[in-house]
């Protein structure tokens, strides 16, 4: 069913009728074989997040995108492009399905497969300079990605995480600090983690 999720967004399954938009951008994205609806409260956490620091033409880099949900809604919010990486080849597949539902320019989007914790070249053609970041992941990976976040990060960027249970909330905090970001927000919901961080500027 049609999901409302913060302020500005409407999650709209594509067999179902759009409901009235109401100020809404609506997203239209089915459940598939790649993660990402959200129904999650990760998912959704960084919804909200995004929802608030997306301010019109940033840049954005997509972490794990898994069906696109992040990215694709920050698009939608006002992002001018978004690179989206992922580890499993049916992401990008789902991902493009999901950009042509909500006719989404492809020239806006670029989508790696590859890890991007180890493999050189995935690294090389996505590291940018990038005004906003997110990672919906786990938190083992979310600690070691950080530093390459970081590297990717514009002073002042904001790198949105989650995908952390409530235990490994602080090994989380500690690592973003560590490779060079500040915690702004962190949000909890049935001990599910979401952090909203800054990359320091100057750092």
């Amino acid at each position: 069913k049609p999901m409302a999720i913060g302020r500005h967004l409407m999650i709209v399954p594509s067999w179902e009728t759009p409901p009235a938009a109401n100020g809404r951008k609506t997203l239209v994205l089915d459940p598939g074989m790649a993660f990402g609806t959200g129904a999650h409260q990760t998912t959704r956490m960084c919804l909200e997040l995004l929802e608030g620091v997306v301010h019109g033409g940033n840049e954005m880099i997509d972490f794990g995108c898994g069906s696109g949900i992040l990215s694709i809604a920050g698009l939608l919010l006002g992002a001018s492009s978004a690179v989206a990486v992922d580890i499993d080849p049916v992401a990008r597949d789902i991902a493009e399905e999901n950009l042509q539902r909500n006719d989404i320019d492809p020239a806006r989007y670029r989508i790696y497969v590859g890890d991007v914790l180890t493999d050189g070249s995935v690294q090389n053609a996505v590291l940018g300079s990038y005004d906003l970041l997110v990672a919906n992941i786990v938190a083992d990976v979310i600690i070691r990605l950080a530093p390459f976040a970081r590297r990717c990060a514009r002073s002042g960027a904001p790198f949105i995480v989650s995908g952390i249970i409530g235990e490994r909330r602080d090994e989380v905090l500690a690592a973003l600090k560590g490779a060079g970001f500040t915690v702004e927000c962190v949000l909890e919901s049935d001990d599910w983690i979401a952090v909203l961080s800054r990359a320091c500027v100057g750092g």
